[in-house]
């Protein structure tokens, strides 16, 4: 079960800085693609080939610890405790890209609108001809010792469908109250998922660093989704409303040179007006959290500005450090706010300096606080 949700918390936290990796953009989007039909309206992979897994670790780390510690206390007790909750992900995340064989495998995890009336998603790993899908079974929490032990277990509804299982063509996966088999291959897909796909790039964001993304994660309502949203989410319909499609994707700088993987995210909406107004939407809800957490105006107004899309057209486009983002919660949490703001440990020569001497060269400081 640990191996699950290990396996899952990565998928959806989805940070990394590269290891040196060959392009491969193009064949992680036909691989997200098969698994996308006209149904679809959330789509998410991530390729842990080119993830450094020591950063990984410390990045889903603090993102769990800026969520999830109740006050002062409780988040220096769980730093003090972290380095066994990083070795876990580092040991998932190299026996799961030992078992697909050391190179590109992409985790991909798709969901329908009816499906989330139930909280349910499939995900798939196609299995390269170089992995053993025996092996990523049981990285996914599955395999022949689990399959036994369930057997004199009671099955409830959704078990079935939580089984881990091996499908011809090497795809593994796990169907949460899902479909219980992957989708057949070149099924239509909505034309906006395409394009989804293709927003970004290396030059989106500033960025430059080639080789596609570490991940992404695309949003297409549908119709339904649309309605679901305008009769119970009411604060998410002026952003609903009028979007076409949301891509998120982490780019991270090839080693040896450590420079922050990067969270980009385009908004695409149904014309330049409709983008500019959910800009302005968007600036102001960042403003009223904030200050609504107890920060001082200055610095709410340096993360509104900080958060705040630039237009292209009908997209906004938001690019920031990953390193920032749990930073960012925490600022948003008056309970341990004051505790995260403790003085950063010194980061690594290649962040910080570029001479022995330890002078600065001109760069910005990165890193965790």
């Amino acid at each position: 079960m640990m191996r699950h949700a290990l396996a899952i918390v990565a998928l959806i936290l989805i940070p990394a800085v590269a290891r040196a990796a060959p392009p491969a953009a193009a064949a992680s989007s036909a691989s997200v693609e098969r698994f996308i039909g006209e149904k679809t309206i959330l789509a998410a992979e991530v390729d842990l080939s080119k993830a450094d897994a020591g950063d990984v670790a410390r990045w889903v780390t603090d993102f769990m610890l800026a969520c999830a510690a109740k006050d002062a206390d409780e988040l220096a007790r769980s730093r003090a405790g972290r380095a066994g909750h990083e070795a876990q992900v580092v040991g998932w995340i190299d026996d799961f890209c030992a078992a697909a064989g050391g190179g590109a495998c992409p985790i991909v995890c798709v969901t329908e609108y009816e499906w989330t009336l139930d909280g349910a998603y499939a995900l798939y790993v196609p299995v390269p001809p170089a992995g053993d899908a025996a092996r990523v079974e049981i990285a996914l929490g599955g395999g022949p010792e689990v399959r036994k032990r369930k057997q004199n277990q009671p099955r409830h509804r959704f078990d079935w469908h939580s089984d881990v299982k091996i499908w011809p063509g090497g795809i593994v996966g796990v169907c949460i109250g899902a479909r219980d088999e992957p989708p057949a291959p070149a099924r239509p897909r909505r034309p906006e998922f395409t394009e989804a796909l293709a927003a970004g790039g290396p030059d989106v964001g500033g960025s430059d660093i080639g080789g596609g993304p570490a991940a992404r994660i695309v949003l297409v309502p549908d119709e339904k989704t649309r309605e679901m949203v305008a009769q119970s989410l009411h604060a998410g319909w002026e952003f609903i409303k009028p979007m076409e499609w949301l891509a998120v994707q982490y780019d991270a700088a090839p080693l040896p040179v450590k420079t922050p993987a990067r969270l980009t995210v385009t908004y695409r909406a149904q014309d330049a007006d409709a983008a500019r107004a959910v800009v302005a939407n968007w600036a102001l809800a960042v403003e009223a959290f904030y200050a609504g957490a107890g920060l001082e105006r200055p610095e709410v107004q340096r993360i509104v500005r900080q958060l705040t899309p630039s237009v292209e057209g009908d997209r906004a486009v938001l690019s920031l450090a990953a390193d920032e983002i749990p930073r960012l919660i925490a600022d948003a949490r008056p309970a341990i706010r004051e505790a995260w703001r403790l003085p950063p440990a010194p980061s690594t020569q290649s962040a910080r300096r570029d001479n022995a001497s330890g002078e600065p060269d001109g760069r910005v400081e990165v890193g965790y606080d």
